[in-house]
């Protein structure tokens, strides 16, 4: 279901590239489907989707700089590639991904600043970089 939901979002950005939350929900589907890879060990695959998915985000963020969901998005994602890259033993990438998603986090909530839960996500990397 992953793949075709993301082939519904490649031919509606075809007809419309600037349709901000197709790029944010071709991000999700993304992320999912490397959620479901990572969850069966399939790391190239998994790495593959999750930096896909980042792209698909920054092509949002590019087109709607202050869509707070691109950015929880992208921290989302890239706290996510950041624990994969961790039970693969690439610290120090894991950590460029951790830093990346705590600026995502502090972006969304400049611009949402009474947003909870983005507030928590936040909390979790800054405990997690500090450990």
């Amino acid at each position: 279901r992953y793949e075709q939901a993301i082939a519904s979002y490649d031919t509606a950005l075809t007809l419309a590239p600037n349709y901000v939350y197709a790029h944010n929900n071709k991000g999700i589907a993304l992320e999912s489907l490397a959620d479901l890879h990572s969850s069966l060990s399939q790391h190239t695959q998994a790495l593959s989707r999750y930096e896909q998915a980042i792209a698909s985000y920054d092509t949002a963020l590019t087109l709607a700089p202050n869509d707070v969901y691109a950015h929880n998005n992208k921290g989302l994602a890239l706290r996510n590639l950041g624990n994969l890259l961790k039970d693969l033993s690439y610290d120090d990438q894991a950590l460029q991904c951790y830093q990346a998603a705590l600026v995502s986090f502090n972006r969304a909530l400049d611009i949402a600043p009474n947003n909870d839960n983005i507030r928590d996500l936040k909390e979790q990397m800054q405990e997690l970089l500090s450990s």
